[in-house]
């Protein structure tokens, strides 16, 4: 069931896209993909329809505020607190990382004539890290002098930073570290006050018992069955995945983004500029990260970035933790996205 429907006035192609958008949630539900999902369809005056199916968990069907975790979204409000600093005067994006994580120092580069990973490079995932799914995934909850002896342990590599793009979840971590670094709190605290609360994202936090809406517990497929599983609170990789949200918020969050590309950009602490800074192609997406994709793909700052024929410049992130997975995605052009969340 839609539980934000279009305007009564609204075109009935619109009307019918919406209808299909939902019908395929719909499916994912019956086919045992996941025990409930939820989506929501945005524009540029904000969410315009959204709805849910299956159980959450008490019996009810998800909606538009009903809370899950979206993982891997959180990068964008990581960039966007980064490049907050940036602005204030407080952060230089060609900054080394052991400026601000001196247990790096113990790291070996690949090359004599390796630079050391900035804090541009670890934004737009070209510092050399291969990837690491799922084992940061599982961090979350890891404190500061843990990552520190993860780092003192030694490193790989598979490239020489600043040359290529690999997805890595212990770059954003060490982002975290730096925002922590520049602003003297812990980057959830920093972030939440940065970015966060200044939108109005009440129910965008980074502990469960922080949300007022109901919270969904993630599952796994086990002998017939969903096996809950445990929920990690925050710690030294929360900036690379640990946010809660629900469709409206996120949609909020996205629009946000979005509108810098509009004639009346929303205000906001993130400026304009530094929003479509944030959705530039950075660094170009090799072919094998996205095998089968028809289009042209790139990484900006915490955000990825593909080249449509039809459409154009298509912005978009993904996350996946442990029993949840979620997905965002607008056109540049039009304003036009939608938001996703599933407890599996």
């Amino acid at each position: 069931m839609k539980d934000a429907p279009l305007a009564n006035d609204a075109h009935p192609a619109v009307a019918a896209v919406v209808d299909q958008v939902d019908e395929l949630f719909r499916a994912r539900v019956e086919q045992g993909i996941a025990p409930s999902s939820v989506w929501g369809v945005f524009d540029r005056s904000g969410l315009v329809a959204s709805g849910g199916h299956g159980d959450r968990g008490d019996g009810q069907r998800p909606d538009a505020d009903t809370v899950y975790r979206i993982a891997s979204c959180t990068k964008s409000v990581t960039a966007a607190t980064l490049l907050t600093l940036v602005a204030r005067g407080l952060l230089d994006l060609d900054a080394p990382i052991t400026d601000f994580v001196p247990a790096f120092d113990a790291v070996a580069l690949p090359a004599p004539d390796s630079p050391v990973p900035t804090v541009r490079m670890l934004l737009t995932m070209s510092a050399g890290f291969p990837t690491d799914d799922p084992w940061a995934d599982r961090q979350e909850s890891i404190s500061d002098a843990e990552l520190d002896q993860v780092l003192r342990a030694g490193l790989l590599f598979d490239s020489l930073p600043g040359t290529r793009f690999a997805y890595s979840n212990l770059g954003y971590a060490l982002l975290g570290r730096v925002v922590a670094v520049v602003t003297g709190q812990p980057f959830t605290q920093a972030a939440s006050e940065i970015v966060l609360r200044p939108l109005g994202l009440a129910d965008t936090v980074f502990r469960a018992d922080e949300s007022s809406g109901f919270v969904v517990t993630g599952v796994r497929g086990h002998e017939g069955d969903w096996e809950p599983l445990p929920m990690t609170g925050p710690g030294a990789f929360s900036s690379i995945g640990g946010l809660f949200s629900t469709v409206r918020d996120l949609a909020r969050w996205a629009t946000h983004l979005g509108s810098g590309f509009s004639g009346a950009p929303r205000p906001g602490p993130v400026s304009p500029a530094d929003r479509r800074l944030m959705q530039q192609a950075m660094r170009v997406v090799p072919p094998s990260v996205v095998p089968g994709s028809p289009r042209a793909t790139a990484y900006g700052f915490g955000l990825f970035v593909e080249q449509d024929d039809r459409f154009g410049e298509l912005v978009s992130h993904s996350g996946g933790y442990p029993g949840f997975s979620a997905h965002m995605r607008w056109s540049v052009r039009d304003g036009l996205g939608v938001v996703a969340f599933e407890n599996a």
